[in-house]
């Protein structure tokens, strides 16, 4: 039997053992650095609604304390059975950002969209 040879082999299984781990190191860091998951925000967005004589109207309302430096963010009115309401992109932090006010005739609520810029 031939002891050199044996260690030798077991020396070669580690080293390419090691390599293995380094390699899943690493493509686990790719993955967590790619742009797909660097948009982010933390956000809040509120429904507002304004009392009439006649029918309600609503604007959704949005505030971020935290916005990534490759993201933007707007306010969405989502109204059922209608079209939304969206109000401009903005990248600015602790600033409300309103829609438009709308007429909500089946329901609707407020939140918001974040994209890359």
């Amino acid at each position: 039997m031939d002891t050199h040879r044996d260690d030798v082999t077991f020396r070669t299984g580690k080293l390419a053992g090691l390599i293995a781990v380094v390699a899943l190191l690493l493509a686990s860091v790719a993955l967590l650095d790619s742009p797909a998951n660097a948009v982010s925000a933390s956000c809040t967005a509120v429904k507002q609604t304004e009392a009439s004589s006649g029918l309600d109207s609503h604007r959704a309302r949005a505030i971020c304390s935290r916005i990534a430096s490759d993201t933007k963010v707007r306010a969405k009115l989502v109204r059922n059975a209608a079209n939304d309401y969206e109000g401009s992109w903005f990248t600015t932090t602790n600033k409300y950002y309103y829609t438009g006010w709308a007429t909500c005739y089946a329901g609707c609520s407020a939140r918001y969209d974040v994209t890359a810029r």
